[in-house]
């Protein structure tokens, strides 16, 4: 079975290869801008070399009339386009698949921008999409959803719904991802932990860790971290890269470094070209869309906790589902070093009757921002009040009440679909979310792109 096991995965990356990366309209495409270029000379080349211009090796013959060159010409394209399927024969010959054949599979999402899929080994980026695979060979699927999206089930014949699914395709099937918004979904890939001032024995250089708090795994590829400098170049996530659900992942200034005092950890990527701050400052992390994710301004000085400015330890996030631009949700590691790649050392369960109260009526920016198709807006009251929290649009017309309530002291979230208060869906462009207290109104531009 192991040895069955290694030469299936052997046959679909083959496939994967082919399907991904050799397309031969570019390779006629190129074929055809060559002879484009030297068309003009060919017949004074012909005339000059007195009718023994050797042709490319494979063609076996001279050349000596344009006819002829034309001839070779297309037998370099017919080439080109048969040179997928010759490989794909080759194969099912070697591993004796001949009976079973190939079978067209057709990949599509639904709704749009809203995941990918992971067909074997390579993350597809554009749908709808198709490639050619072994009908005898079974192959995995697994459904990527992006930030505010759940996986919600596959479509398709015979199909079953968990997120990593593998079978057999028959010929030409069609497969589709149905995700959907999950409000309590977005945001979940966090920053969990920062090291941005080592101590002098454990000099691993600065690094910050992500962890994805969801059950599902998030596809992460070419997302980008920064600091509060745009004119700093941005540390992209490599292509391929997942982030499962509930875990870890280490982004590193220095991978050499870090990896000297953190040899067993592996789930970590570098380098960055920017140091973090010993004075505190604004970290962000943002999606391949350039949509905010996660950001945070940390500080060396209280209320953020002191020692992790050069004394040893790291800064960890207690719960990684406390808002982590609050100085109260922090604290130093209880070990040298931190917990890199792994659940920190401070980690506590929010406790809903201990929840911290704040001392100042406050209305955060929306995130993401830019946003579509819902965004999160998040408020903080110091005492009981009234509260109503409404949506504008850049003429002042008021087009939905988010909340109309009072609610005693604490933290909230509210989520906005995008939508007016008869159910449709607005227009892209600048909009305002006005919050009004007992004490206080505030408001704050965002921004929706559909």
């Amino acid at each position: 079975m192991e040895n069955e096991s290694y030469r299936n995965e052997f046959i679909n990356r083959n496939a994967d290869h082919l399907n991904i990366t050799f397309k031969p309209q570019r390779v006629t495409t190129l074929i055809e801008e060559m002879k484009a270029g030297i068309h003009s000379e060919m017949p004074r080349h012909i005339e000059r070399w007195q009718y023994t211009f050797e042709g490319p090796w494979w063609l076996g013959k001279s050349i000596d009339s344009m006819d002829e060159w034309y001839n070779s010409i297309q037998v370099t394209l017919n080439y080109a386009l048969s040179r997928g399927d010759s490989v794909r024969r080759h194969i099912m010959e070697e591993f004796g698949l001949i009976d079973g054949g190939m079978g067209t599979i057709n990949l599509t999402v639904s709704p749009e921008n809203s995941g990918s899929i992971k067909i074997n080994s390579q993350i597809i980026s554009d749908y709808p999409w198709n490639g050619k695979y072994f009908i005898q060979i079974p192959i995995q699927l697994i459904a990527l959803p992006k930030t505010g999206f759940r996986f919600v089930r596959w479509e398709g014949d015979s199909i079953p719904d968990s997120q990593t699914i593998t079978f057999n395709i028959v010929d030409n099937q069609t497969v589709t991802a149905i995700f959907e918004y999950d409000s309590a979904a977005a945001g979940k890939v966090v920053i969990n932990e920062i090291n941005y001032k080592s101590g002098a024995e454990l000099d691993t250089e600065d690094w910050v860790e992500l962890y994805n708090s969801g059950s599902t795994a998030v596809d992460i590829s070419n997302w980008y971290f920064i600091d509060d400098n745009d004119s700093h170049s941005p540390f992209i996530l490599p292509s391929n890269t997942i982030l499962d659900g509930k875990d870890h992942l280490v982004i590193c200034r220095d991978k050499v470094a870090f990896k000297q005092f953190f040899p067993t950890v592996d789930n970590c990527l570098g380098d960055f070209d920017f140091g973090l701050s010993s004075d505190g400052e604004l970290i962000r992390l943002y999606d391949c869309d350039g949509i905010l994710i996660d950001a945070l301004t940390f500080d060396e000085q209280a209320p953020w906790p002191t020692e992790p400015n050069g004394n040893g330890p790291t800064l960890e996030l207690k719960n990684p589902q406390s808002d982590n631009s609050l100085a109260q949700n922090w604290a130093a590691s209880s070990v040298n070093g931190g917990t890199p790649g792994s659940e920190n050392t401070v980690f506590t369960a929010i406790d809903k009757n201990l929840e911290y109260i704040p001392d100042v009526f406050s209305l955060e920016q929306n995130y993401p921002n830019p946003f579509n198709p819902a965004t999160t807006i998040t408020y903080q009251l110091p005492a009981k009040s009234k509260v109503e929290l409404s949506i504008y649009n850049i003429l002042g017309e008021r087009l939905r009440i988010l909340v109309h309530s009072k609610q005693p002291a604490g933290n909230y979230k509210v989520s906005w679909d995008g939508k007016d208060s008869l159910g449709r869906n607005v227009a892209s462009g600048i909009y305002i979310y006005e919050m009004k207290t007992n004490d206080n109104i505030q408001s704050k531009k965002m921004i929706l792109i559909r």
